[in-house]
């Protein structure tokens, strides 16, 4: 705008300039031009200009009044007002900033001023409006910055006036869009409900042509054409509206001829389309749906009414209003076999598309997860707890009353019985009190009896018997016949009150024996013969105390661990006979029952048994050549029996080259038995063939079981091999509470068939031992009856779905009834 058509003459009033200013609706930059010409008339200022901090703090002039010339130079008060205005809008108050003129002395007034407002908003202040004043005098100069503050508040309603109508046109394109929504959903069918939206499209922007495309495979195909009934593709105007559809769908923006000069878009087809068809104005907009595009509007307008921003805008938001409706009816306005083609066609872009990377490996990953624990087979286990228990023990009881005077062990410690020292006889004569020999000392360290150094020997009663021992451990050694035995000492019964009875039970056997000597010298034969019987009580008295005496020392009845008699702190209390003081239990004696529940009992009794025993054994056990027998073949739980007779047994596939004798065939029957009991089915299979008897284990992968071939003979007596206990070995291994992290191998030795509840729960009892290996090294120190743990015994083999998903299928089934 020139200076001259910015210039406020004086004709008008200033109400009159007002009232123009608050009904101005052109752009911004004229507006403040307009309103700083306003300003300058009202405040008598000479120029004025808008400011603003950009956020990198710098300053931007907006508006300049009156407007320089091209190649002027920028006047004096606007170069300070720029200097000056991130001070004002700091200070959020009015200020005047002087200009010092070149020819004024510094001491002198200056008669130029710049009077600067900050222009506030509701974030703060916005700008700085500048305006040059020629004034010396201070009245003048606040008379003119109060007139200029009042009209100020002219930015603020221009604004107001620009957000309302702003409001307004959205709200008409909005109302527009709505009723062009409204039109397509009035539709049921895909055709009517298109042709509305081109037909409506056309009439409300005035539009010569509006055409709807829609993705058919690969392209894009013209689907409805505003006020034509009928389309013939082969129409060239058809294929140039195409074209210029999947132009912008390949692009994916919206596509606008003629192109802007800062478009960045590719119009060819859209300009070949408005060149050979009337020269419109087209304009491409792509339909979107979660982001994919699935068609394409486009729309001619007369060459004479172009696109602007605000008609984009609405056509941009009644794509977006109608796109939904158009694809829900364009996807089931079909008949069945064309939606079933779509699903698959999705399904498989979905499966097979580079979209969803990780989602389809994993989903893989789990199919194939599924696939293999449903073919796959593991080992089936069941589980429960168990307890360790000693298979025998013995009782260690009071012999007497008497009081405990010491005790040697505690519970857990472990103890020997009768244990020869080889080469200890010649030792004998040198046991006296004194040290004990290094020789002995190595034996009983062997036998788990540690004795410390200043271990100390002494007689015990009679010569025949010492003890050995420490404040720890105690031994008594037996000589009998050049050999010594050595037991663990237990306990002490005090025999104080035993032995004063014992010293006048021999006072009175000496006097009895003098009188009895007395009386026959004096020929006195019944005063003898009564001596003779009071000796003999007495001498029954003293045999009775050294008898007791001697049974003082509790020594360990069998060798093994002490599992009850934790008597150390009760040393000196009385004791009665019969009373328990100790129990013993052998170490290699141990035995684990294991609770298994009921819903898990059934498969350790499935499949049991393949051979049972009848009839006569040979004499000798040995088979001959001429020996025959009839073998039978059962399966658990089944009443049908397979009868062969057959004679002695030759060397077969994987058997042996002995097997001349019954104890062999039964041993490598049940070899063969071992190696399949993680198969399913019968564990032996019998053939006859060219009268030959063939007895074999299924044959499985790697699991290879042993066949043997018997020639067939008459019939005789009838001979079994197992029993229906022993057809499969079960097996498993447990693990203690106190060592979790040590597994011991166990056998299942009986299945205890009544069931017992524990903890609200039936559970069967079954009776394990441990299997000798090293996996027991070391392990009697702290395997004793009581320990408790977790035991797993194995059951076959099964599909790991089928393991994992057992219980929750039984539960089901219990449910339901199934």
């Amino acid at each position: 705008m020139s200076q001259q058509t910015a210039t406020v003459t004086s004709d008008p009033s200033l109400s009159d300039l007002v009232d123009h200013l608050t009904r101005f609706d052109g752009p911004p930059d004229q507006f403040l031009m307009h309103m700083l010409a306003v300003q300058c008339h009202v405040g008598s200022a000479d120029g004025g200009t808008i400011l603003r901090v950009r956020a990198d703090k710098e300053p931007e002039v907006l508006a300049v009044f009156p407007a320089p010339r091209e190649g002027q130079t920028a006047p004096v008060w606007l170069a300070q007002s720029v200097a000056s205005v991130s001070r004002v809008a700091a200070s959020t108050s009015s200020t005047v900033v002087p200009i010092q003129g070149t020819e004024e002395l510094y001491d002198q007034t200056p008669k130029q001023n710049v009077i600067m407002i900050p222009l506030r908003g509701d974030e703060g202040i916005r700008g700085v409006a500048a305006f040059f004043l020629q004034a010396s005098d201070p009245i003048i100069i606040d008379e003119s910055k109060q007139r200029l503050e009042l009209t100020v508040s002219l930015l603020s309603l221009y604004e107001m006036r620009l957000t309302l109508q702003r409001r307004q046109t959205d709200m008409q394109r909005l109302r527009q869009g709505l009723e062009i929504l409204s039109a397509i959903n009035d539709q049921n069918r895909f055709r009517a409900a298109a042709m509305g939206l081109c037909n409506e499209v056309a009439s409300v922007w005035e539009a010569e042509r509006v055409t709807l495309g829609f993705l058919k495979g690969r392209y894009v195909r013209t689907v409805a054409m505003s006020h034509t009934e009928k389309l013939t593709r082969k129409m060239k105007v058809v294929l140039d509206i195409e074209a210029a559809m999947e132009e912008c769908f390949d692009q994916d923006v919206e596509v606008i001829h003629p192109a802007g000069a800062d478009s960045m878009y590719v119009s060819r087809a859209t300009g070949n389309l408005s060149r050979e068809h009337g020269g419109a104005n087209v304009c491409s907009l792509p339909m979107r749906q979660s982001q994919d595009t699935v068609g394409v509007l486009t729309v001619e307008r007369p060459a004479d009414k172009p696109f602007d921003n605000e008609a984009i805008e609405s056509l941009r938001l009644v794509c977006e209003l109608c796109t939904a409706r158009l694809v829900d009816l364009w996807e089931h306005d079909k008949w069945i076999g064309a939606k079933t083609a779509d699903m698959g066609r999705k399904g498989l872009r979905t499966l097979l598309g580079a979209e969803y990377t990780w989602v389809k490996v994993a989903a893989v990953l789990v199919f194939a997860a599924i696939i293999f624990f449903s073919v796959a087979r593991g080992n089936d286990y069941a589980d429960g707890s168990f307890v360790v228990e000693a298979i025998e023990k013995k009782v260690v009881p009071a012999p007497f009353d008497a009081y405990l005077y010491e005790v040697h062990v505690e519970r857990g410690d472990r103890v020997i019985a009768d244990l020869e020292l080889a080469g200890a006889s010649a030792f004998v004569g040198a046991l006296d009190e004194g040290s004990f020999p290094d020789a002995l000392r190595a034996q009983l360290e062997s036998s788990g009896i540690a004795l410390s150094r200043d271990a100390r020997v002494r007689t015990v009663h009679e010569a025949a018997r010492w003890s050995v021992g420490d404040h720890d451990r105690s031994v008594v050694l037996f000589v009998e016949d050049d050999t010594v035995r050595a037991s663990s000492l237990l306990a002490t019964l005090d025999t104080g009150e035993l032995r004063l009875q014992l010293g006048k039970s021999t006072a009175e056997l000496v006097r009895f024996k003098k009188q009895e000597a007395l009386a026959k010298g004096r020929f006195n034969q019944g005063e003898a013969q009564v001596a003779a019987a009071q000796a003999e009580g007495v001498q029954a008295e003293i045999d009775l105390l050294e008898f007791r005496i001697r049974r003082s020392l509790i020594t360990a009845p069998m060798p093994g661990v002490v599992i009850t008699g934790d008597l150390k702190k009760e040393q000196g209390v009385p004791v009665e006979p019969g009373q328990v003081l100790f129990e013993i239990a052998p170490l290699d004696a141990m035995r684990a029952e294991v609770s298994i529940p009921e819903d898990r009992i059934v498969d350790l009794s499935r499949d049991q048994a393949a051979v049972l025993t009848t009839g006569d054994v040979p004499a000798d056990g040995q088979l001959g050549g001429d020996a025959s027998f009839t073998l039978e073949l059962t399966a658990a739980g089944s009443a049908e029996t397979q009868t062969f007779d057959v004679s002695l047994p030759v060397q077969g596939e994987g058997g042996t080259s002995d097997n001349g004798s019954l104890k062999n065939l039964v041993d490598d029957l049940n070899a063969a038995l071992a190696k399949t009991a993680d198969e399913e089915g019968p564990l032996i299979v019998a053939d006859r063939k060219d009268g030959r008897l063939t007895l074999s284990t299924r044959q499985k992968g790697r699991h290879i079981g042993l066949v043997i071939h018997l020639d067939e003979s008459g019939p005789a007596g009838k001979l079994g091999l197992f029993d229906g206990q022993q057809g499969r070995h079960w097996r498993g291994d447990l693990t203690a509470v106190s060592q979790p992290g040590l597994h011991f191998p166990i056998e299942v030795e009986r299945i205890s068939p009544v069931a017992e509840m524990v903890n609200q729960r039936n559970v069967y009892r079954v009776r394990t031992r441990f299997v000798r290996g090293e996996e027991l090294a070391g392990a009697e120190s702290w395997l004793t009856p009581g320990l408790e743990g977790v035991a797993r015994i194995k059951v076959g083999r099964a599909h790991y779905a089928w393991m994992w998903t057992r219980e929750l299928v039984d539960w089901v089934r219990m449910k339901l009834w199934i």
